[in-house]
């Protein structure tokens, strides 16, 4: 069955927040959530996160306060939310970008650890800034798919880990996507022989593909070594590539 999922409508989002506004006793003006909601585009969460941003300190809500909110764009790119968060100078300034960027949260975390070190120079900023980022890595865990109301302390460590010494910040050349992703497209190929390897290992020994990998790789790898045209090649039914692979692999 194909649901199809349309963005709300406005008056159904300010609605909405009105009704949060009264059950959380938030002193709102009608404009300030009308605004919210021509910002959110259609966007539910985005909106109900903006209300809590803006009217968690005080319990009240003006037009005014809302002027800061920045209009939602889903199409922003890695690169430029990663440029606008390096060089963020307030921690209200990121925890906004965050929420408005569609950028995958785990490829993000992974992009700011591998740019942290380039960001910061100094070892006691590097290493305040990692604590944050560690911590986001937490909430990133107990959100999984279904504790998004636990999001807002993920922007909130990762705008932290920013925001360590505003003033430092210097351009530099991002690395982008994360060093982990570049790895494992360039090792797929590699991935996929021992896959297969441990596939007709599996089928022969009526083993799973963890134990072939773990418990008779590194054994059979050894016979191989000493006997290169043993038996266990043609029992395993092992092609010259996947061989070759077998003695040739390192650490895995």
């Amino acid at each position: 069955m194909l649901i199809r999922f349309h963005q709300v409508r406005i008056p159904l989002i300010i609605a909405l927040l009105q009704k949060i506004c009264l059950l959380e006793r938030v002193n709102a003006e009608f404009e300030a959530l009308e605004r919210i909601a021509q910002n959110s585009r259609g966007d539910v969460r985005s909106a109900v996160n903006d209300l809590q941003s803006l009217s968690e300190a005080t319990h009240n809500l003006t037009l005014q306060e809302t002027a800061l909110l920045s209009s939602r764009n889903k199409d922003i790119s890695m690169d430029e939310t990663l440029h606008k968060y390096f060089a963020a100078k307030y921690i209200v300034e990121v925890q906004s970008l965050l929420s408005y960027s569609s950028v995958d949260y785990d490829d993000f975390l992974l992009s700011v650890s591998d740019n942290l070190p380039r960001r910061y120079t100094n070892p006691s900023e590097l290493a305040a800034a990692y604590d944050y980022v560690s911590k986001a890595d937490l909430y990133r865990g107990r959100i999984g798919t279904e504790n998004w109301h636990l999001l807002k302390y993920f922007f909130n460590e990762l705008a932290q880990a920013a925001a360590v010494n505003p003033e430092s910040f210097k351009p530099f050349e991002f690395i982008s996507p994360p060093i982990r992703i570049i790895t494992l497209f360039w090792t797929k190929g590699k991935r996929n022989m021992l896959n297969n390897i441990c596939g007709k290992i599996g089928t022969q020994c009526h083993v799973s593909h963890a134990t072939a990998k773990h418990d008779f790789v590194p054994y059979i790898k050894l016979m191989l070594q000493q006997k290169k045209n043993s038996p266990l090649i043609e029992w395993f039914k092992f092609n010259d590539e996947e061989v070759d692979h077998l003695l040739k692999m390192g650490r895995y």
